[in-house]
């Protein structure tokens, strides 16, 4: 780039502060001396795009590219025009000549960087802001940048070192309490995420964005009225703002206003700026709501609106399957998501398999490992094969298709699933030796589940503690209680020691084929939302599921049996994070069948 004294940068500057008109008659009386001069012709491209006159801007940044092929303004100029014009591969191209040209300039390297997020390639995104980091390591705004990134990309401590930096150069930079909170929600510490939005809303209390943030701290914390309240402001301050609208809608679903959660995200997919998150959300109330029509539509957001598969790779959309005829064909349906959505969509595994065998075709199901053994007693006498997840090579096929894509491709609706009493199998030869084990136990048989996977980001509010368990089910005659929960050695030490002993065979259980053949020993199955009551419910097994004020979408609301499992009774709760009415009502009607 020009040094600072030349013309050219004279010009930049007023450009760059405002100062139009002095910066209009300098380019004039240059262009009058140099018509050609490459600086005056860039000079004079800038004024016109300030001035909207974009026609004119480029043909005065043609002249000068062409006149000086390696001049860096006049590069970066170009891809500016670029980007405006939404010629995004091309303005890549422009600032990566003018970097080579200019290595050591940088006041526009956020341009760049925001390009390059724009065209998902954050990873160079990140070496541009670590360039700008080297060269100006002074620059709070570099830094930012740089955290920023991080950010994005999940690497929360390389951010949060990068967010310090920024904070050592200027603590009152702005936006900096802001995405600190985030970045602390990010990692789980929403005590830490409230302090800095407090922070934030001291500097700028009209900020739609810290208010979002502590709507979602709030919620971590099991306060949905405070978060209502922050996702209100949130929203009265930027009312098309999607996370903040996203953030109401989170708020109102733990209050149990489900169909005004649905508006709400409704009215941010009217607004045009919704994300895939906006249509995850609307597809897991849609289904919660007994809309599978449209619900299965924007379940395919999945991918870039699930927390859980905005990271997921995918296979190739050019060998999708899309209802083409399998004769002759082999068709691949691959795994997803986790293992109660495998065991749930099974069924619709089961009916594709038999569709491809009537038409000539084959199936083959790429499944989580530990579920192969039990997946192929179903699919074997269909003809399909069974391979686990990580198998290598890759089966050879024709088309694939994502398992939960499943009932979009056959068109179930509430109306049409089907929901047979049982669908898998246990192992017989399994069942056979839990039955020789457990045949001195003449009492009923009860096998409990507490939790669902430690990582989900609702389990703190799906789980039950083991000391409520212990306070509903100590003392009952004729009862034993086996653990299911496959985690839960040292929790099982605790319910005993509270009184509610527990026979837990979990330890020698290698997949869920085992927990299969225990459970068909069982009596009862209680357990919380998990991949075990998914089990339970497709092996027909009588399974009582306790359901918190939000649940999970398979089980909707305002019922107590599921159209998915016939074998499944639903314990609801009434108030947020409240069980201890639930567990009332499950130990009288444990009573009940004693008697």
């Amino acid at each position: 780039m020009p040094a600072s004294d030349t013309p050219f940068s004279r010009i930049e500057r007023r450009l760059t502060s405002g100062d139009l008109l002095a910066a209009s008659r300098e380019i004039a009386d240059w262009l009058q001396r140099a018509p050609a001069d490459a600086g005056a012709l860039t000079a004079q491209a800038m004024l016109l795009r300030l001035l909207g006159r974009y026609a004119e801007s480029a043909a005065a940044l043609e002249r000068a590219v062409a006149s000086a092929p390696d001049f860096a303004p006049a590069l970066l100029e170009m891809a500016r025009h670029a980007r405006r014009d939404g010629r995004l591969q091309q303005a890549q191209k422009w600032y990566a000549r003018a970097h080579h040209q200019a290595p050591d300039a940088t006041a526009w390297f956020d341009e760049w960087c925001e390009l390059l997020q724009q065209l998902e390639r954050d990873d160079e995104a990140a070496e541009v802001a670590l360039r700008w980091c080297d060269r100006q390591p002074d620059a709070p705004n570099a830094w930012f940048q740089l955290g920023l990134l991080r950010q994005r990309s999940g690497a929360y401590a390389a951010a949060l070192a990068a967010y310090q930096r920024v904070r050592s150069l200027d603590p009152q930079y702005p936006m900096l309490s802001n995405n600190l909170a985030a970045l602390h929600l990010a990692r789980g510490d929403s005590e830490a995420a409230l302090r800095l939005c407090n922070d934030a809303l001291r500097i700028g209390p009209d900020s739609a964005l810290p208010w979002t943030n502590a709507s979602n701290a709030w919620l971590m914390q099991r306060q949905p009225e405070h978060a209502l309240l922050a996702a209100q402001r949130a929203c009265t301050l930027a009312p098309t703002y999607p996370s903040a609208l996203l953030a109401l809608s989170n708020a109102l679903r733990e209050l149990q206003r489900h169909r005004e959660a649905l508006d709400v995200m409704v009215r941010a997919a009217r607004t045009g700026s919704a994300d895939a998150k906006t249509q995850w959300s609307i597809a897991m109330l849609q289904l919660l709501l007994g809309d599978y029509r449209n619900g299965w539509l924007n379940h395919e957001a999945r991918w870039a609106g699930s927390p859980e598969l905005e990271r997921a790779s995918q296979l190739s959309d050019d060998t999708r399957w899309r209802g083409e005829s399998l004769a002759g064909k082999t068709l691949l349906v691959w795994g997803e998501q986790g293992f109660g959505d495998a065991i749930q969509f099974m069924r619709f595994v089961s009916r594709l398999a038999e569709q491809a065998r009537q038409a000539g075709g084959t199936l083959i199901y790429c499944c989580f490992a530990p579920l192969c053994a039990l997946f192929e007693r179903t699919l074997a006498p269909l003809g399909a094969r069974v391979l686990p997840h990580d198998a290598q090579p890759m089966p050879r096929f024709d088309f694939h298709l994502p398992v939960g894509s499943l009932p979009l491709a056959l068109g179930i609706t509430l109306e049409t699933l089907p929901a047979p009493r049982a669908y898998l199998e246990a192992d017989p030869v399994k069942l056979t030796k839990w039955r020789e084990r457990l045949s001195g136990d003449r009492k009923l048989k009860v096998g409990l589940v507490w939790s669902g996977s430690r990582t989900h980001q609702r389990n703190a509010l799906r789980e039950v503690s083991p000391a409520l368990y212990a306070q509903a089910f100590a003392g009952l005659p004729d009862v034993t209680f086996y653990s299911l929960q496959i985690d839960g050695a040292a929790e099982v030490h605790e319910m005993s020691a509270a009184g509610l002993p527990l026979t837990d065979y979990t330890a020698e259980f290698a997949s869920f084929d085992d927990t299969a053949a225990l459970i068909g020993n069982l009596d009862l199955v209680i357990t919380v939302c998990t991949s075990l009551a998914h089990l339970a419910g497709a092996l027909g097994a009588r399974t009582w599921l306790l359901a918190d004020v939000n649940p999970h979408w398979v089980w909707m609301l305002e019922r107590d049996d599921s159209p998915w499992y016939p074998s499944v009774t639903l314990y609801r709760q009434q108030q947020y994070a409240d069980w201890a009415p639930v567990l009332q009502r499950v130990r009288a009607e444990l009573v009940g069948l004693l008697r």
